[in-house]
């Protein structure tokens, strides 16, 4: 399986749209498209590491260079790891400054440069709706 297919493959596990992962990746729509289609061959390695680390894999996986499931494994090991840490974190935390961090989160991902966040912060403001009611 080519980069390409690779990257489209795990884009739809994940249920990002294209328009979704380009944000997230900080390339137009019609970058990721030729990167999917295989128009362009040569993606650069700053963008096959981010596309890894959103995809919950290895850029080694992507490149060719990894078995999937020992990539996907690793991948998914170590995002276990991240969410059991901060998770610990998050629970040691009053009510007050659970509220800050969360609310500092949010306008993180309101910069531009996490431009592919849409989605979290409507889920973000769903569940903030769910608790207010």
């Amino acid at each position: 399986m080519e980069v390409g297919e690779k990257i489209r493959k795990l884009r739809k596990t994940a249920g990002l749209s294209q328009v979704e992962l380009a944000g997230m990746l900080g390339v137009s729509k019609q970058s990721l498209y030729k990167y999917e289609t295989g128009v362009v061959k040569n993606i650069p390695f700053e963008k096959i590491e981010k596309l890894a680390q959103i995809l919950h894999t290895t850029p080694q996986y992507l490149l060719g260079w990894d078995e999937p499931s020992d990539a996907l494994e690793n991948g998914r090991t170590e995002s276990r790891r991240l969410e059991k840490y901060f998770m610990t974190m998050f629970e040691s935390l009053d009510d007050l400054d659970k509220g800050r961090l969360i609310g500092s989160a949010e306008t993180m991902l309101k910069q531009s440069k996490y431009a592919g966040a849409e989605t979290l912060l409507k889920q973000s403001e769903y569940i903030n709706k769910e608790n207010n009611s």
